[in-house]
């Protein structure tokens, strides 16, 4: 936001430099990022008034103007301009040949289309001042030709750029940003005049109000003001909007722009007789209402869009935009002016809605002071009869069916110390809250030490909530620079709860350790997503009639209105991000949330999961081997080996079908006979949708389930004494037979024995017959007590091939 220094003089005499100002408020919580002065490099810039004007002789869109400068005893001078709104008499800025603007324009004597142009005449952006260029600035009467432009504009001034936090739309107004300056000097604070001149004809025989969601607007006020003009504002007002970068428009809108700027409470003001039956109806829009805005823009509306009607349709968006047939013109003469309150949520909907942000509906959606409706329009009201005549109604229309109660918080003075480390004085801090306008009411106990104050909070001040929010507001204005660098010691316990969280953090770690030195690069994607990218839903293995959409009933964008209910529907579109750079060899982990919705049970879940991506090569090729594609078992590999690392036992994979998998190469994790994933191929279509012609792999396991199967404990054991058997087999089975239930048998038969076994070979081919297969794997006997010796390992071999080829049917390879 932009303040003017010269406008803040207005509420409270500072006597800072604006430098130093902004240092005080930055420190004071209101952070400002830049000090500009509006006058910078426009010392060579002056009024210029068009005396003349012809066609230029060669160009239909162009004028050649004289212009004068008010330099004594010199002609006019020649200038070309093509803006629509040149005509003699007007008076406007005017830029002499070899000056540079400050935007970087630099002007020169030249030759337009054979006719020379000695200067230029100046928009508002071409200044700088403000980002219109519709045509050239429009001096007023009180300017004189050579005149300097800062003076003429009001430009003598520094503008402050503040990046405001949204929990404080309080300070989006220069008598906010005063009211804060007060508090931290502790100067006085002169109030705007808000006095009213009325008539005597009552305001509420003049027009209606009706508020048919009152959630959505608890308050709405209007004051009607009679016979005024519309024409040109004054020069105060107008340098007033220019040095905060507004474009004046006129008297009556200006008004209303001023004051939103002044007491940050936006208003809106009706051509009074435009509305049908004088009456103003606050609902929300019918489902394909048709409106068209200010900016000639019609929208299609829905019904969570909030609107002000008359009795013939929609005048205005609420908190967002007038419409058009509605809005104050040259012909107007008496008006609405409306002030009014509406809820955040609201507001932030239709302007999502409608893709559409404006200055009011900045703060409407942060939240405006209810108990500020009245003395904006009060504001308003007196200056529009002051500048643009006419007279005011007696009293207000003011619909406000249930008030908003200021807050009241219990506030204790020693924590004041116990949280900031440093004793501040009582007199201080009540003239802090005082200052900010906090009303105080002292509670004194019979002990000194345990005084207390109930502080009510101004309607304005909707950020604070709680006590310690009090305390901020003392640390603020006090001085973070005045608190001591102090360590505060205290013992502190972890509850069962932050000792779970604290181990599922390590346990991560000790995942993201492991991936990144196997070669895998993490992915951090966004938990939100697109409902219109799930018209494929089926491909990503979701059931939309089981697990429906958890959808946000306020999504910042369109884009991101769901929440993800699985990693791969956000890990896809960054993978095929990175295949578009040519980046094709992928190793990619992402350890993220997941939410899906129960439609019987209605329940919603969130899971912490961990997904692993595989595709391109594997080993790239060089002058000793050739390149080796990423398969399903690299990737089930890298998932066995982290269940190892983790002491995870009992681990299965069983093939299974699934959508989002290739339809034989995919398998699902079990632990002790509870699925916690799977792992497979993605199927050619999913792959396809996103531009991945190799083949890739998918794997994605629950770690919250994951981690209540893992003891952090480490197990040591002594080396082994004695020495190892080995045995080799190759059994000849049936293609289909997997091969884990078999391994499964053998470590049954031989678990006093048996330390290790390792599949080594699997073969298809001659001189197998055909739908057979061979495998082959090495078996290591060991035991901790004595050696073993060949004949007993002899004779569990033998029973070990006598149960496989009973169950299996598979038999030793000759």
């Amino acid at each position: 936001m932009q303040i003017s220094y010269k406008w803040l003089q207005d509420y409270i005499k500072i006597g800072l430099q604006p430098a130093e100002l902004a240092r005080r408020l930055t420190t004071c919580g209101l952070e400002t990022t830049n000090i500009r002065y509006l006058g910078e490099g426009l010392d060579r810039v002056v009024v210029g008034e068009i005396t003349e004007i012809e066609k230029h002789p060669h160009a239909d869109h162009l004028f050649l103007c004289a212009v004068e400068t008010g330099v004594t005893g010199e002609d006019t001078i020649s200038v070309i301009c093509g803006s629509p709104n040149t005509r003699v008499g007007l008076k406007s800025a005017f830029v002499p040949p070899d000056v540079t603007l400050p935007t970087g324009i630099s002007v020169k004597e030249a030759q337009i289309r054979g006719v020379v142009s000695s200067g230029m005449l100046c928009s508002e952006k071409d200044l700088g001042i403000s980002t219109d260029h519709s045509g050239i600035i429009e001096l007023g009467s009180e300017s004189t030709a050579g005149q300097s432009i800062v003076e003429a504009i009001g430009l003598d001034d520094y503008a402050l750029e503040l990046d405001l936090t949204a929990n404080r739309p309080d300070t989006l107004s220069h008598y906010g940003v005063a009211r804060e300056i007060s508090a931290m000097l502790n100067l006085p604070l002169q109030s705007p005049n808000l006095t009213v001149n009325e008539n005597d004809r009552d305001a509420h025989s003049l027009a209606k109000i009706t508020i048919q969601h009152p959630n959505s607007c608890p308050r709405y006020a209007a004051r009607v003001i009679t016979g005024v003009k519309i024409g040109p504002s004054p020069r105060w007002l107008r340098e007033r909007l220019i040095a905060i970068g507004q474009r004046p428009i006129n008297n009556v809108v200006d008004i209303t722009n001023f004051v939103l700027f002044e007491l940050g409470h936006p208003l809106h003001a009706f051509d009074y007789d435009e509305i049908a039956g004088h009456h103003i109806n606050v609902r929300h829009a019918l489902d394909q209402e048709q409106f068209t805005t200010l900016d000639n823009v019609a929208y299609t509306l829905t019904p969570e869009t909030l609107m002000i009607t008359d009795e013939n349709g929609g005048i205005a968006v609420a908190g967002i935009m007038g419409g058009l047939h509605s809005e104050v013109t040259e012909k107007t003469r008496n008006i609405l002016l409306e002030s009014a309150y509406f809820n955040p949520q609201t507001i932030r909907v239709g302007c999502k809605l409608l893709n559409k942000k404006t200055e009011s509906s900045h703060r409407f959606e942060r939240g405006t002071d209810p108990e500020n409706v009245i003395a904006s329009v009060n504001r308003a009201a007196q200056l529009i009869v002051d500048i643009a005549g006419g007279e005011t109604a007696k009293g207000i229309i003011d619909a406000y069916p249930k008030p908003i109660l200021s807050k009241n918080i219990h506030f204790r003075l020693d924590q004041t110390k116990r949280i900031l480390g440093v004793e501040i004085p009582t007199e201080k801090i009540y003239q802090i809250f005082t200052s900010l306008g906090f009303q105080i009411e002292q509670n004194q106990s019979d002990s000194s030490q345990d005084q207390a104050w109930q502080v009510v909070v101004p309607t304005w001040r909707q950020d604070v909530e709680r006590e310690i929010d009090l305390i901020e507001e003392i640390a603020r204005h006090y001085g973070y620079d005045h608190i001591p660098d102090r360590l505060i010691l205290t013992a502190t316990t972890q509850s069962n709860d932050q000792k779970e969280t604290a181990r599922k953090n390590k346990l991560k770690d000790i995942a993201r350790q492991f991936l990144t030195g196997s070669g895998y690069n993490e992915f951090i994607t966004n938990s939100f997503v697109n409902d219109a990218s799930f018209e494929r839903s089926p491909q990503f293995g979701i059931d939309p009639q089981t697990y429906p959409l958890i959808r946000i009933k306020n999504p910042l964008t369109f884009d991101h209105n769901c929440l993800r209910p699985s990693l791969l529907t956000t890990v896809l579109p960054q993978i095929r991000e990175n295949i578009h750079r040519k980046n094709t060899n992928l190793k990619i982990f992402e350890i993220g949330t997941v939410f899906q919705k129960n439609k019987q049970t209605g329940q919603s879940i969130e899971r912490t999961v961990l997904g692993l991506f595989l595709c391109g090569d594997l080993l790239s090729r060089n002058w000793q081997s050739k390149a080796k594609s990423s398969s399903f078992y690299d990737l089930k590999g890298t998932t066995e080996d982290l269940f190892s690392l983790l002491q995870i036992t009992g681990i299965k994979f069983t093939s299974v079908s699934h959508a989002q998998y290739h339809p034989y190469r995919c398998a699902e994790i079990r632990i002790h006979n509870e699925r916690i994933g799977s792992v497979g191929e993605l199927n050619s279509k999913l792959s396809a949708a996103y531009d991945i012609e190799t083949p890739a792999y998918w794997a994605e396991i629950d770690f919250q389930l994951l981690t209540k199967k893992i003891s952090l404990g480490r197990v040591y054991q002594q080396l082994p004494r004695y020495p190892a058997l080995e045995r080799d087999f190759a059994l000849v089975m049936d293609e289909k037979t997997p091969y884990e239930p078999i391994r499964d048998r053998i470590h049954e038969i031989a678990e006093e024995y048996l330390e290790n076994m390792t599949l080594f070979d699997v073969y298809h081919g001659a001189p197998l017959p055909e739908g057979k297969k061979s495998i082959a794997f090495s078996m290591t006997f060991r035991t901790p007590g004595r050696t073993l010796v060949d004949e007993e390992i002899d004779r569990l071999t033998d029973r070990i091939l006598q149960a496989v080829e009973k169950e299996f049917q598979a038999v030793l390879r000759g």
